[in-house]
């Protein structure tokens, strides 16, 4: 399964706004759709300068029209007084998406989708506390592969990206873009704007290439792994981490996780290795990084899946796009397997590199074992396009004797698994 994930080649600015002659707004080219006495939106050295008094929902909303692109980004700056900034103020909508401020000194960036009968409001991401600081934002969108991505400041790796979204022009044919009070927050807010750019992204398209860097995303139980040994060993020119955050409470217990940052759908060069320690799927790596690990995979890189008490099986894995292409078939969250002994891998010597728990999985057919662990499946391979998919089914818990030493913490263990994902 080959994925089309392209970079795109050329950027034009088709409309921008940087308020560089003043007045108030509606003297300047905006639609007043709706207007508060108490709210001022004027601009003044070369800023818009938006005073948003407490309206609930009845605040002061400007708007002009902006031309409609299938791809591309919209950008602006923003900064805020924060002075009683306790909820929703300052608004910024283009085409069909609003999103919405709940302080930007130290609140959220919020967005809300509102298409028929859908109404959904996310987070998209938390507002840097920089005070009165400007803070830039962007919202890049394909509306063929219908994903939006959203940054914060010049970040990388987007804080959100949403899927299978419906951007469309209005009725009419015709797109706006609304600038207004949302009219929650206490107090006088003064909210300023500068910079808005509207970015169309067009040109020719090539496919990213394979570079000698490594992606960790790293799980609960990584930190028994020897991951930067393991990263020494294979000899990468660079490595990114994506960690695995909790966040939240829960009245009952139910796990809690994100991502620390999201994977770019889109990347401009593709790993050459891909390690995933003890890392869940579901919500956590959604679909879309999915297909970006496994469109790197089918253009040459290897995946190494490593074993622990919160992936495969109680994971999320089964009926997922890595599960379905795992070497092994993803069982109910309850196969696993205790041995009575720590069992020896293969290359270990005596004491060394032993094993207690497995995750208790079938091979598919197409799977070769590349280890075992007595008369156990250690770690197995799957070639899947020109890549390998590499699965240790062993798993960093239990108690081991004195004289065991746990396959994790292994002198050797970080040469074993290079040698492992190195393997023709």
């Amino acid at each position: 399964m080959l994925l089309s994930l392209p970079a795109a080649a050329d950027e034009t600015v088709v409309w921008e706004e940087s308020f560089d002659k003043n007045g108030q707004l509606s003297q300047l080219g905006w639609t007043a759709e709706r207007q508060f006495e108490k709210d001022n939106f004027v601009v003044e050295d070369g800023r818009l300068q938006a005073t948003c008094e407490f309206n609930p929902y009845k605040g002061s909303l400007y708007s002009r029209r902006i031309p409609f692109v299938k791809q591309g980004y919209i950008a602006w700056e923003a900064k805020s007084n924060g002075a009683g900034y306790n909820h929703l103020s300052l608004q910024v909508k283009f085409y069909d998406v609003l999103t919405s401020y709940t302080g930007l000194a130290n609140g959220s960036w919020c967005r809300h989708y509102s298409w028929g009968k859908t109404d959904d409001w996310k987070t998209v991401g938390d507002v840097p506390r920089k005070g009165a600081n400007w803070v830039k934002y962007k919202v890049a969108f394909d509306v063929d592969a219908k994903t939006m991505e959203y940054y914060i400041d010049d970040m990388e790796n987007p804080v959100r990206i949403d899927t299978d979204v419906m951007l469309a022009p209005e009725k009419d044919g015709k797109s706006t873009l609304k600038i207004g009070n949302y009219g929650l927050a206490n107090g006088s807010i003064l909210n300023e704007v500068d910079n808005i750019r509207l970015v169309s992204i067009t040109g020719q398209r090539s496919d990213a290439k394979i570079e000698n860097t490594a992606i960790v995303f790293r799980g609960i139980a990584f930190g028994s792994y020897q991951l930067d040994r393991i990263l020494e060993e294979l000899k990468v020119s660079g490595s990114t981490n994506y960690d695995l955050e909790t966040y939240g409470a829960a009245l009952s217990p139910t796990n809690q996780f994100r991502l620390s940052k999201k994977p770019h759908p889109r990347p401009s060069s593709l790993p050459r290795y891909i390690i995933m320690a003890d890392m869940p799927l579901g919500e956590v790596v959604p679909e879309y990084v999915q297909k970006v690990i496994l469109h790197s995979v089918d253009r040459g890189a290897t995946l190494l899946v490593l074993g622990g008490l919160f992936t495969l099986n109680k994971g999320e894995f089964q009926g997922a796009l890595l599960g379905k292409a795992m070497p092994v078939e993803i069982g109910s969250p309850w196969t696993m397997k205790r041995l009575d002994a720590g069992e020896k891998i293969d290359g270990a010597s005596a004491g060394d590199g032993r094993v207690r728990f497995l995750h208790d999985l079938k091979l598919k057919k197409d799977a070769r074992i590349l280890a075992k662990a007595g008369d156990h499946v250690f770690m197995a391979a799957r070639n899947h396009g020109k890549g390998r998919i590499l699965v240790c089914l062993g798993m960093p818990c239990g108690e081991y004797s004195n004289d065991e030493v746990p396959f994790w913490e292994w002198d050797k263990w970080p040469e074993f698994v290079a040698a492992m994902m190195n393997e023709e």
